[in-house]
């Protein structure tokens, strides 16, 4: 997908096209480009499940976000989780802390603040992981492995915990 993209078909070879849940809404010509504006709750893209998103060597998974302001609610973004597989989000706490949840959460450290548009990264290379926001590299945390998850979620963290579609704000 990519960021001037304003609906949810994949563009590579793959075909991995999306099925977009509630109504996420094409904003054209953001700050960084076209943009997808989430909803609470209800808004995201459904991806169907991927035999490809086995993830136990090293991997990386990248977004722009902008969060809105929503006091203490966890915000997920991204994920796969039915039981297993992954979560990428915001810890509802204080601080906005970026996270990270693959068979336990890892905690960033970090703070990412609502309204402002925020590059995030979590990357796992062999037995260290590393958070990024815009380009600041987190500690070394223990990462872990990917285990099967079930439909990939833009927008949400999966389809087990609806509570973590909460990615209200933007996605590029």
């Amino acid at each position: 997908w990519h960021m001037r993209q304003t609906n949810d078909l994949d563009s590579s070879p793959y075909a991995r096209h999306g099925v977009v849940a509630g109504t996420v809404t094409p904003v054209p010509n953001a700050w960084i480009a076209n943009v997808n504006d989430f909803d609470e709750d209800t808004d995201y893209i459904n991806i169907p499940a991927l035999n490809g998103l086995r993830m136990n060597a090293d991997y990386s998974f990248s977004a722009w976000i902008k969060a809105d302001p929503l006091g203490l609610q966890t915000q997920g973004f991204l994920g796969n989780y039915n039981g297993a597989g992954f979560m990428f989000f915001l810890n509802g706490d204080a601080v906005n802390q970026l996270a990270f949840w693959a068979s336990g959460y890892t905690y960033s450290g970090m703070e990412v603040f609502d309204n402002q548009w925020t590059h995030v990264a979590y990357t796992r290379n062999g037995s260290v992981g590393y958070f990024y926001v815009n380009g600041v590299r987190s500690p070394a945390v223990s990462p872990s492995a990917i285990s099967p998850g079930g439909a990939l979620e833009i927008g949400g963290a999966g389809a087990s915990w609806p509570v973590w579609r909460s990615a209200a704000g933007w996605w590029p």
